[in-house]
């Protein structure tokens, strides 16, 4: 819950850190880049970390390096420094990401789709407090600072809680080595998922980065009325993640996933051809559920094509949630530098689209 509130605090505070460091669209994308930098080489070990120093240690290591990333981010006085705070965030979320999901998928070897949707339900969770909280700070006069000083010291209070609590002392999945990578790497269904976890995720984060700029600028709203409306966003995608657990075991996981990919392409189109903010911020909300139970069914499928490497193929679809975070965001700032922010969001409908593309040819493979 808190690595959710800490990738979506910045959404609303992202004009804020734009006018402190001066810097124009594409360089605010560096911030992005830097996160998924710290985060997809940890998170592609994550699997033999998680073998070789056990679940607590990793959980612990994660919020800790977590907590120092939002320190210094909150602290820094140059854009590079910001930079390296924000990378340090990709490090540790990508520590907590590995060990919780690992963890759970383990534990669930028969309902892997059902508990992965809750597990998420509760990131969407911290994710819906995450831009409430920021644009209502934002918009009572705090400084962008004083919210990531608020997290950090609420991360903390994490770490204190997970150092008491007591974790399953074994968790069946094998070490991370080449030969597995290299078996995994050959399996058709396991790169078609890593393809669709990047379009996913870039899809996602340039949402949730870009949009309450873009409705600022599209439709003269203000920065809480966006926020909000990119909350409620977040709310569809928690709830949603119930519904989807419900609805896996019917539908079966490949099914749901290309039902649910398709939606999120019309849903999309919608939002960009919305006559007003009311219009748009109902797409958000459809949006948010058409997202819900996207990334714990591909983990779910991962799981089960797996052959026993757990943590490897947890570990390399989290590895591909770094590359999507970190490529999609920026290029929508690249090209709104280059043109407008409309045109970087219109240019998005291209990646919802290879999404449902991947998302038939892997319902294909494992009927």
């Amino acid at each position: 819950m808190s690595y959710g509130v800490c990738i979506t605090l910045i959404g609303p505070a992202l004009g804020s850190i734009q006018e402190y460091f001066s810097i124009h669209s594409a360089a605010v994308g560096l911030l992005f880049t830097a996160q998924s930098a710290g985060f997809i080489p940890t998170v592609l070990a994550g699997g033999y970390c998680v073998d070789r120093f056990g679940i607590r240690k990793i959980s612990l290591a994660g919020q800790l390096v977590l907590s120092i990333g939002l320190c210094v981010f909150s602290f820094a006085s140059t854009f590079p420094m910001a930079c390296i705070g924000y990378m340090l965030t990709g490090i540790g979320g990508a520590l907590i990401e590995i060990a919780t999901n690992t963890l759970v998928s383990s534990l669930n070897e028969h309902s892997r789709a059902p508990a992965l949707n809750i597990l998420h339900m509760f990131f969407g969770a911290g994710a819906l407090i995450g831009p409430v909280v920021s644009a209502y700070m934002l918009d009572s006069g705090f400084a962008w600072r004083t919210v990531y000083d608020m997290l950090c010291v609420a991360s903390l209070l994490v770490f204190a809680l997970l150092a008491v609590a007591r974790f399953p002392s074994v968790v069946g999945s094998k070490t991370l080595t080449f030969r597995s990578l290299k078996m995994l790497f050959g399996n058709r269904t396991v790169i078609l998922l890593c393809f669709a976890t990047i379009c996913y995720v870039g899809a996602e984060m340039a949402i949730n980065n870009w949009s309450v700029l873009y409705m600022e600028k599209a439709f003269s709203v203000r920065t809480l009325v966006a926020g909000v409306f990119l909350s409620y966003f977040w709310i569809a995608m928690t709830l949603g993640r119930i519904l989807c657990s419900l609805l896996s075991r019917r539908l079966g996981e490949g099914h749901m996933l290309l039902y649910l990919c398709a939606a999120s392409l019309g849903v999309y189109a919608f939002y960009l051809v919305a006559p007003g903010p009311i219009y748009a911020g109902l797409s958000l909300v459809m949006l948010g559920v058409a997202f819900s139970g996207m990334f714990p069914t591909i983990l779910a499928i991962g799981g089960n094509v797996s052959g026993g490497a757990l943590g490897t193929v947890t570990g390399i679809l989290m590895a591909c949630t770094g590359i999507g975070s970190m490529v999609f965001p920026a290029l929508v700032g690249i090209i709104a530098e280059a043109f407008t922010l409309r045109c970087g969001m219109i240019a998005l409908a291209l990646v919802f689209f290879l999404l449902v593309v991947f998302s038939f040819y892997i319902n294909k493979e494992i009927l």
